[in-house]
């Protein structure tokens, strides 16, 4: 099962200027318990890579999706092409991001796991439209930072 994971703005924004714009600790807590929880395989960009680093994804399978021949450490695997990669896969795979690789995978995906938070932080990297699913659970409100934030559960709608 592929399954994607992302905290987004009310416009669908995940960051701004290679970067997001929110300090939420509690859903990267969030994030930690769900992704070693429902299987242990994360897959992600080379930007995504390069923010979080190989240490934040412990204990997880990870693989760094790159056109290019890229050193990335520890048991972290590269993959230069993504749809062999997807075709391949058997496992249950996490896509934590960034905005290319949840475009390329979302057709494939039959969950989503959405941190809304709810302001316009102005984001110039966005997370597709998701009309081919349908809200399973939603938590919150919840505060922190002076942010209102929800998480939401979304199924394919078959």
């Amino acid at each position: 099962m592929i399954r994607l994971i992302a905290a987004i703005d009310l416009k669908r924004g995940l960051a701004r200027e290679g970067h997001i714009p929110w300090n939420l600790p509690s859903d990267g807590n969030h994030f930690k318990e769900l992704t070693l929880t429902h299987g242990a395989s994360v897959l992600m960009g080379q930007k995504t890579y390069d923010q979080v680093g190989s240490g934040y994804l412990s204990k997880r399978n990870s693989y760094v999706v790159s056109h290019q021949n890229i050193e990335i450490g520890g048991s972290i695997k590269l993959v230069n092409n993504l749809e062999d990669f997807l075709s391949s896969f058997k496992e249950d795979l996490w896509v934590i991001g960034g905005a290319a690789i949840y475009r390329h995978t979302i057709k494939k995906a039959s969950e989503l796991y959405l941190t809304i938070v709810e302001d316009d932080f102005k984001c110039d990297r966005f997370f597709p439209e998701y009309h081919d699913f349908k809200l399973g659970s939603r938590e919150g409100p919840y505060k922190e930072n002076g942010l209102t934030f929800y998480y939401q559960q979304w199924n394919r709608d078959s």
